[in-house]
């Protein structure tokens, strides 16, 4: 049964979130389906900025590195109990309304916002 609970947020830069009753739903930017999660299965949900070792990007492909990157690259990342990480690209700069939503996604699973 679904939750009335609906994300306002709708970009498609960022990955799309579901928020359900017992599990949530992510769609990837770059795939067509959503994925679903059993909130009892997650440990751990991040929403931040990737830390890459942009000097080495700059020395390589600094023009790739500004149109694929951007600024600041973010990820969507989920850690379930069995280890498995599902990491979600975001090609858009951080944003405080993803990251509000996130926030509502982590107390939804019932774990703690950072």
């Amino acid at each position: 049964m679904k939750s009335t609970q609906q994300p306002e947020f709708d970009d498609k830069k960022f990955p799309k979130i579901k928020l359900l009753d017992n599990h949530f739903e992510i769609k990837a930017i770059d795939y067509w389906e959503y994925r679903s999660f059993n909130n009892s299965n997650v440990i751990e949900i991040e929403y931040a900025p990737v830390k890459i070792w942009w000097g080495l990007m700059d020395k390589i492909a600094p023009i790739q590195r500004y149109m694929w990157y951007g600024k600041k690259h973010c990820m969507l990342k989920i850690i379930l109990k069995n280890d498995v990480v599902w990491e979600y690209k975001v090609l858009g700069e951080y944003s405080t309304e993803y990251a509000t939503l996130v926030g509502d996604l982590i107390e939804s699973v019932g774990l703690q916002r950072e």
